[in-house]
This record gives C-alpha cells, structure tokens and sequence, in this order.
C-alpha cells in the first residue's frame, strides 16, 4: 500500500502539480521568457494553480482510494457521504483561497481564469480513470 501510494499516487499528483505550474508560466512566455519571479503576479497565479491542481488531483484520488482493487463504478460514486462533505469542504477553501483578497496576502495566492479552471479540474477524472486503469490490469494480469 506505501508504494503505490507514494508511486503511483505520488506520481500523478505530482504529474497534475507540474504541469499546471509549468502550464501557466508556457502561457506567459517560458521557455523563452524565465519562470515567473518569486512575488510577480504570475508566480502567483502559478503557485496557485499547482495547488488547485493537486486539490482536484486528491478529489478523483478520494473515489479511486476507496478499494484499492473494486472499481469506484461499481462501488458507486456516492456511498460515503463523508468523502463527498470533505469534496465540498476542500472546494469552498479552495475558492476561499483563490478569491477572497486578504487571502492573497496570507497564503501568496491569486485569482484563476475559467481557462486556469478547466485545466485544473481535469485533473480529478484524469486521476481516476488512471487508477481505474490500473485496478482492471491488477484483476486481469495479477493473482492474489
């Protein structure tokens, strides 16, 4: 169980972290532009879009984590109510986090574009579906 979470977990929610930094400093002119200065606005942008993206990464990683062979599509997306509260809790201090100005100063974060959003919450199905991947090649290719 360590390894897969710290591997594979590990893996995509640092896949999803990455590329949503890396994603926002391309839109602004890396590589040929450096990366964006600690304290400019787009580093902040960046910052928060890493962490927004691993937020939505940890969303489809809830589902994904309910068994660890057992597809959540059997399971059913909605039979623990407590994962879906903590969803909805971990979403609105997201959007705290994102939108509320004073916030901006405590935690270094700054406002996301519908564009940075659609980016980010791909993340959620794309972590699911690569771990629901995985589940059917464990059942299919290994005994245990």
């Amino acid at each position: 169980m360590v390894i897969l979470g710290l591997l594979w977990h590990g893996l995509i929610d640092s896949i999803a972290g990455l590329s949503a930094y890396f994603s926002l400093n391309w839109e602004h002119g890396w590589p040929i532009q450096p990366l964006a200065a600690v304290g400019t606005p787009v580093y902040h942008m960046a910052t928060t879009m890493t962490f927004a993206a691993i937020v939505s990464a940890q969303v489809g990683a809830v589902f994904a984590c309910q068994s660890n062979h057992t597809s959540i599509l059997t399971m059913g997306f909605f039979t623990n109510r407590w994962v879906l509260w903590g969803i909805l809790f971990e979403g609105v201090f997201l959007l705290i986090l994102v939108y509320v100005p004073f916030m901006h100063r405590i935690f270094n974060t700054a406002p996301l574009t519908l564009k940075d959003w659609v980016f980010v919450l791909a993340w959620a199905p794309l972590f699911l579906l690569a771990d629901e991947l995985r589940k059917m090649f464990t059942r299919k290719f290994v005994l245990f």
